[in-house]
């Protein structure tokens, strides 16, 4: 009887190297009835079992997501074959020329695409809105194209500000169109009128107005700079600014793909509204303005995450003072 667990000996390739069919035929000439072990083929294999195993987890991950996300547009798109003609029928109907009802429509069709879409769990801290009565421009900041019907959760009617693309995307652009929201031409060179007219009579008509100043979503979660447009029109109208800080949604549905991540817990807030009374419509007055609610935003949302500030703004924070020397 031979001894158990004897080793073979493969004969080395050309190159020197022993591979997996070195030892299966050195193997193959031992004896009938030893016993071996075959170490190095054992770990190749293990190697390759494993290998195969994520790549199969990773394959059946991509059908899982591709599957996901089917579901969410198509869900979505059934809604707007239904609710589009509804609110187009609204729409030619109403005789307020800033057409409210079919906003109202809009916002119920927002939120209804939200709540049909498996993979996000809204959480709204601070849902009353101080003072309701009061006409305010608010500001969010933006992490994904989702933003905006998840916003529609908030209690308040408003006008959208938003860049010129988006209306003309079928459906979609109809819905903003009538709904009397407000197209930012960012090559125009009156931009800055085209938005601030229509937005200045919103307000002085007693309807909120909001704006990502951001400009475009945040594809780190950060928050970037903000533009002055939304502060500038706040402080000609006497109108208080109303933040909104929203976290969760940076990398749900990435830049330039249709494919949705997994299920999010989305964190929604609406921050102490910010005064506007005593300031003018100067550089200083805007910046100071326009960076104390970049930092509420900031430190929102630096505490839902539990970290340092920076890492939301990566920039050194100081104090923002206005020129009349107020925090």
């Amino acid at each position: 009887m031979t001894s158990a667990n004897a080793h073979p000996t493969p004969v080395p390739s050309e190159n020197g190297e022993k591979t997996g069919s070195d030892w299966l035929n050195a193997y193959a000439e031992m004896p009938f009835g030893e016993i071996c072990e075959l170490p190095e083929l054992s770990k190749e294999i293990d190697a390759a079992g494993r290998l195969a195993h994520e790549e199969l987890r990773g394959r059946f991950h991509g059908l899982v997501v591709t599957a996901r996300s089917v579901f969410v547009w198509f869900t979505s798109a059934v809604l707007m074959l239904v609710f589009v003609p509804i609110i187009g029928l609204i729409w030619i109907t109403e005789r307020n020329p800033y057409h409210p009802r079919t906003s109202r429509w809009v916002r119920l069709l927002s939120r209804l695409s939200t709540r049909v879409n498996p993979l996000i769990r809204l959480h709204v801290d601070g849902r009353d809105v101080p003072e309701p009565t009061r006409t305010y421009v608010l500001v969010a900041n933006h992490q994904s194209l989702t933003d905006i019907p998840l916003l529609s959760h908030l209690p308040l009617t408003m006008k959208w500000v938003a860049k010129a693309s988006l209306f003309k995307v079928p459906l979609l652009g109809h819905l903003m169109r009538w709904s009397g929201d407000i197209p930012v031409n960012f090559r125009s060179p009156n931009r800055k009128a085209e938005v601030m007219d229509p937005t200045s009579a919103y307000i002085e008509r007693g309807y909120n107005v909001i704006f990502f100043p951001e400009g475009k979503r945040s594809i780190d979660g950060e928050i970037n700079k903000f533009y002055s447009g939304a502060f500038e029109l706040a402080i000609a109208t006497g109108a208080p600014i109303l933040p909104i800080a929203l976290d969760g949604l940076w990398d749900f549905l990435p830049v330039h793909s249709w494919k949705f991540g997994g299920k999010r817990d989305i964190r929604l807030k609406i921050l102490p509204p910010i005064e506007t009374t005593g300031l003018t419509v100067c550089k200083e007055d805007i910046a100071f303005l326009r960076e104390k609610v970049r930092y509420r935003m900031i430190d929102q949302l630096a505490a839902w995450r539990g970290v340092p500030p920076e890492t939301i703004d990566g920039l050194l924070r100081e104090p923002v003072r206005s020129p009349s020397g107020s925090e």
